[in-house]
């Protein structure tokens, strides 16, 4: 049976770890979650071409935030050739070729915003516990008339043991 109260619309708030602290990132443009699979056909020459069935070869999760605070750490969160400064001063751009772009990941949550108040439930956060920037392009415009974004692409990394990329709801349930 329908239920209307599972339609949704809404922003959320992003949340990265860092220091051992979920830390409010600020005002937010969009921010889409992406969850992709990759899979290869099989198939018999008595069938031609046609797949009598696909096997599950990869996927991967993504989550594209649109930064609307135009800060020094929003930029070094957003963009992995960015190093803010130790005393949060400065950002510099520096050619990082040859770095895991894994090294860079920390825990990614986004909770979902219900009648202007973030909601405590823990059906409405997606927890990704390794996200990181990835390679992209990151452009900033600078016009008369249209406000400032920060858009970055974080990819979720799956866990060494379990293969989970993510999870919304009680993490302990079974």
């Amino acid at each position: 049976m329908p239920d209307s109260s599972n339609l949704e619309l809404g922003p959320c708030n992003v949340y990265l770890e860092e220091q051992a602290v979920d830390q409010n990132v600020g005002y937010l443009g969009n921010v889409t979650v992406n969850l992709a699979s990759e899979a290869s056909p099989l198939t018999g020459a008595q069938k031609g071409t046609s797949p009598l069935d696909k096997i599950l070869t990869g996927g991967s999760v993504r989550v594209t935030v649109e930064f609307k605070e135009m800060t020094l750490q929003n930029f070094a969160r957003a963009y992995p050739h960015a190093v803010l400064t130790t005393d949060g001063g400065r950002v510099d751009f520096t050619n990082r070729v040859g770095l895991s772009l894994r090294s860079l990941a920390k825990k990614l949550t986004l909770k979902k915003i219900v009648g202007g108040v973030e909601s405590a439930l823990k059906k409405d956060h997606l927890i990704i516990p390794e996200a990181s920037p990835v390679e992209g392009e990151l452009g900033v415009s600078f016009t008369p008339t249209d406000q400032r974004v920060l858009s970055a692409t974080f990819e979720a990394w799956p866990d060494d043991l379990t293969g989970r990329w993510g999870f919304m709801g009680d993490e302990l349930a079974s």
